[in-house]
């Protein structure tokens, strides 16, 4: 069966604790097709030198080692059509600690880029972490962030990340923490109408300019970095 006649019902979401390497890289061909479109060509996620390729593995392979992560497999024939990657509270997990950054082949992601491009790395990631404070519900040790949601675009719209979203959402509800929140990053006005629909709110935004992700002189020259939250308490009604 071809991508195109897949339905909800050819889908098995599994937990993912343990991976091989053809499983990683399977993985990466599926978020890196998702997420190759006009914002991210630049230095930093460019194919030649695999920037983009290290970032998304050493994102995925962390929410891996800490049981926080899923796939969406064809029950037919296993292939990978979607996947999702969270991290344990705290502004530190965000990309690991050092140890699981030099397992997961992150740092790799900064040996390969030159120093400015390192510089305009951690100068986009100053942007990020800023608006991360603004959006954040309360302290960054109760927040849940969602690092990565792809859903292959031959099988998008049909429910598949809303799925995968809400397995994942059953971990945090599982935590017993009662200021545990889910929170993420959103950047195109698809991922904000889906993650509305699913109940996330706005609670901050700003502009991140685009040279710190593209040097090929496309019109565009900013997004809109968004953060978007949700609380335990409403996870808990809703799976009521």
């Amino acid at each position: 069966m071809g991508s195109n006649n897949v339905t909800l019902d050819d889908i098995i979401i599994r937990r993912v604790t343990s991976i091989n390497e053809s499983k990683i890289e399977e993985i990466l061909d599926v978020y890196i097709k998702t997420y190759w479109d006009d914002i991210f060509r630049g230095p930093i996620v460019r194919k030649e030198n695999g920037c983009g390729r290290y970032m998304a593995k050493g994102m995925f392979l962390t929410a891996v080692m800490n049981g926080l992560a899923f796939v969406a497999e064809h029950k037919d024939d296993g292939r990978v059509l979607a996947g999702i990657g969270f991290f344990k509270p705290g502004k530190e997990r965000i990309f690991g600690s050092e140890e699981e950054q030099k397992l997961s082949g992150y740092k790799t992601m900064h040996e390969l880029m030159t120093d400015e491009e390192n510089a305009l790395w951690d100068e986009q990631m100053e942007i990020w972490f800023s608006i991360i404070d603004k959006g954040i519900l309360s302290s960054i040790e109760h927040g849940y962030p969602i690092m990565q949601l792809f859903v292959s675009p031959e099988v998008q719209k049909r429910g598949i990340g809303t799925r995968l979203v809400r397995e994942s959402l059953k971990l945090i509800i599982d935590s017993n923490d009662p200021d545990a929140y889910a929170f993420l990053g959103a950047y195109t006005p698809k991922a904000i109408r889906l993650y509305e629909h699913l109940g996330f709110k706005i609670t901050a935004s700003a502009e991140i300019p685009l040279e710190l992700v593209r040097t090929d002189g496309g019109p565009r020259k900013s997004f809109l970095g968004t953060i978007m939250t949700k609380p335990r308490s409403k996870m808990l009604e809703e799976d009521t």
